[in-house]
């Protein structure tokens, strides 16, 4: 399966029936398996080069290996790719040399530490065109799936605009299965949680997503489906952290309503398979260990 990359988007497309050649019935086998992409995803990936890290403590390079082993259709990037502030020298020194080697096929979302840089253009730079302009947010098609990268850190751009590019997106790609990713997430157990998300959790909620991913907090976590205003719902979005690229990780405090699933002790990715209609779950660790797998539908 192969992706075909447009100015604002990319689609994932399989190849086209071959007639059948007449002759006798014969028994029917096995239905054909359903049409299915994987998608592997995760942020806060990659050390500062420039500061002395201890051997071993930075993992990014493990959590590359586990994507290239999985050879995934689409990479989505959580955001804080490069520490500690994102310059084009460091993303080239440290992020380059592992998942680097995945980029073609990378969608990055735009973190906090990446605006330690003025603007963020160390980012803009090494992404180029994939990181969709300097605005940083944008949307793409995936086997029937329509996927958003959100710029979290909106106060840089515009909020408003960004959010009125969402809804006008939205109305103008119908759906029935999308997911949106970004750095920050709206709920959260660990060191953070943010109020920025929540006006695109509002659209993506009443437009019906069925997903939404982010980083921020150095950890593994799952939410049961929630509206934007912090309720858990039939028909809400289900939410994951997954900040456990390789740069560090971080405590648990509180646990937040609608948590499902918490998990601090190693580095892993989030893979998804999104089919028509459905999509699976399940997070990995470098170590081997499938911590939390499921599947849902889509609204």
């Amino acid at each position: 399966m192969s992706i075909r990359l447009r100015t604002a988007c990319f689609a994932l497309g399989l190849a086209g029936a071959v007639p059948a050649l007449a002759g006798p019935p014969s028994v029917a086998g096995p239905a054909a398996p359903e049409p299915a992409i994987l998608v592997a995803a995760a942020g806060d990936i990659a050390c500062d080069p420039e500061l002395d890290i201890p051997d071993g403590s930075c993992r990014d390079a493990a959590t590359a290996r586990m994507i290239d082993r999985r050879d995934p259709s689409a990479v989505l990037a959580l955001g804080d790719l490069q520490y500690e502030d994102g310059a084009l020298d460091k993303y080239l020194l440290g992020y380059d040399q592992t998942w680097g080697s995945f980029k073609a096929s990378t969608r990055p979302a735009i973190g906090n530490h990446e605006y330690r840089t003025a603007d963020a253009q160390g980012y803009h730079d090494y992404f180029g065109a994939s990181a969709g302009g300097q605005d940083g947010y944008y949307a793409f098609d995936a086997d029937g799936w329509r996927l958003y990268s959100i710029n979290a850190e909106c106060a840089h751009i515009g909020c408003k605009a960004e959010r009125e590019w969402m809804r006008a997106d939205v109305l103008a790609h119908p759906r029935s299965c999308q997911l949106m990713f970004m750095h920050k997430p709206l709920y959260s157990s660990g060191l953070h949680d943010e109020s920025s998300p929540r006006r695109f959790w509002r659209v993506g909620y009443r437009h019906r997503f069925e997903l939404a991913l982010a980083g921020h907090d150095h950890l593994y976590e799952r939410f049961a489906p929630m509206d934007h205003r912090g309720n858990v719902v039939k028909d809400g979005i289900r939410s994951f952290i997954v900040g456990t690229g390789g740069k560090s990780l971080h405590s648990l405090g509180t646990v937040a309503k609608g948590s499902r699933v918490r998990f601090t002790e190693d580095f892993g990715i989030l893979l998804l398979t999104l089919r028509h209609g459905s999509y699976d779950w399940r997070f990995r660790t470098i170590g081997g260990v499938t911590v939390d797998t499921g599947t849902g539908v889509c609204h």
